[in-house]
Parts: C-alpha cells; structure tokens; sequence
C-alpha cells in the first residue's frame, strides 16, 4: 500500500522529472560531455537523449521501452567511467597490506593487484566517478594518517580512516546493487509481468533517474571536500574538519542515505510486479 500511494503522489510530478533529463543527464558528475561506451568502445555520437522520452507514456510498452533506454545510458555511464582510465586502478593506501592495521589492509598494496569489483580499491575508484586525480589526493589524505599497528594516535587515525572509506564505498555498494536490479533478466521479468502498469514502470524510471542524480551530486560533494581536505592537509586540524563533512553525520551522509532508500523502492517495486508472472 506504501508503495502504491507513494506512486500515485509522485506521477504528478513525473513529467516535470522525465523532462529535466535531457539537461541533467548530458553532462557527467565532473562536468564533461557524458560521452558513453557501447559494447567496449567510445561511440562516435553521444548517447542520445532524445531516446529518452520527455513525457508520461500511454502503453506498458512504451513506458518499458523508456526504462529499458535509461537503464542503457546508466549502464554505459558506468563503462565510460571505468573504461576512461587506462593507466589501471591505483590502491588506495600507499602501503603494503601487511603493514596496515587488518580492518584496513583490503585497502593496501596486495600482489594480486586490482581486477575483481569486490576489490576495495575498485569499490573507492567508482565511488569517486573514476577520477585518478581524486583517488591520488584521497591517498594524499590518508598517508597523513597513521594506520599502523600499535602507534601512537592510531586509534583516532584508523577511526576516521575507516568511517571515511566506508562511507565512500556505500556509494559503490549501491550502484553495483541497483546494476544488478535492473539487470537484463529482471527487466524482462517486468516486461512480460502481468501486474505491470504505465505508473509503476514509470515510476522505476522516476526513481532511476533519481538515484543517478544523486549520485552525480554525491560525487561532486566528494571531489569538493576531499580537493579541500588535500590542500589544507598540513595543517591536521582543517584537514579533519573538511573530512568531517562525509565521516559524521551531515548533508553527505543523509544523500547516502537517499539513495539507499531510492534502490531499496526500486527493488521492492519490481519485486512487486514481478512476484506473479503470467
């Protein structure tokens, strides 16, 4: 019922939503042309964003066909994002694994390397848009830290160490969670389901587009305040005041916690649709 009421409250504001994409989605979290992959390589056009639709639709079909088109630009979003670097993902801490403190080793110089997505390195690198000169002031940030076993001030260096990469990597989290959603399967699931209706297709739509909204502002609140944190980090108490911004509970941490909530309603819904299959 929750669900349901909160589609119908929503639905007026839907075409106001669908509208604004053209305008948001043609450009990326750092402010270049979102230039998109397809199938591995860079195509020649950008994805056109005339192939999303800028008003409420009257057919399951078509309201589907919108799904399907902007679930295809937030994949391939993700493929330019990884596939910009060539130069290969760096670690996060600039030290080796076995000299880090174990609840922050994942994060340490390993021999393997970086080439799985559970990799904590790779969960940081996409949390931050793929952006090398973020990822190296970030190490800048932590070789500031002292993440050592038994030193002195460690306990307080590992805490914010810990609390600033776990935070980071929720965004990751929920970007390869809702990837997974709306995967090709589960898509077809809502195309041949039944229970599917013109509002709540259009509704996984509104909340899609929601969750890439937000997570562009989320990297660019990152970028902000890790620069920030970068440039003053000789001096250790501005340093944690800027890292404070995403370590503590504020305006960082609550979008966090939206987008959290947009991919557990995008999950429910199509859970909803597709629990009877015809």
């Amino acid at each position: 019922m929750i669900i349901k009421r909160r589609i119908c409250m929503s639905m007026k504001r839907f075409s106001m939503i669908l509208c604004m994409m053209g305008l948001v989605l043609g450009c990326a979290a750092d402010g270049r042309n979102a230039t998109v992959l397809m199938e591995g390589k860079r195509a020649e056009e950008p994805f056109s964003i005339s192939m999303l639709v800028p008003f409420l639709q009257d057919t399951t079909s078509k309201a589907y066909n919108d799904l399907k088109s902007l679930v295809e630009y937030f994949r391939n979003q993700l493929v330019y994002e990884y596939f910009s670097n060539t130069t290969g993902i760096p670690f996060v801490i600039d030290a080796f694994s076995n000299s880090i403190v174990q609840q922050l080793s994942a994060y340490g110089i390993t021999d393997y390397g970086i080439s799985k997505k559970d990799s904590k390195s790779y969960s940081i690198y996409i949390a931050l848009g793929c952006d090398l000169k973020l990822m190296q002031a970030l190490k800048n940030i932590l070789a500031e830290l002292n993440l050592k076993p038994g030193s002195d001030n460690g306990d307080r260096d590992i805490a914010i160490a810990a609390m600033l990469l776990f935070n980071l990597e929720q965004v990751s989290y929920y970007t390869f969670f809702l990837e997974n959603s709306l995967s090709d399967e589960k898509l077809n699931e809502v195309r041949t389901s039944s229970t599917a209706t013109i509002e709540s297709i259009s509704q996984i739509t509104a909340w899609l587009f929601s969750f890439m909204k937000a997570r562009d502002e989320l990297i660019r609140d990152f970028k902000k305040v890790i620069s920030g944190a970068e440039v003053v980090r000789d001096n250790r108490q501005l340093m944690e005041a800027e890292l404070k911004k995403i370590v503590n509970d504020g305006k960082i941490k609550s979008k966090i916690s939206d987008i959290s909530s947009l991919v557990r309603d995008i999950q429910n819904l199509i859970t909803q649709i597709t629990k009877v299959m015809p």
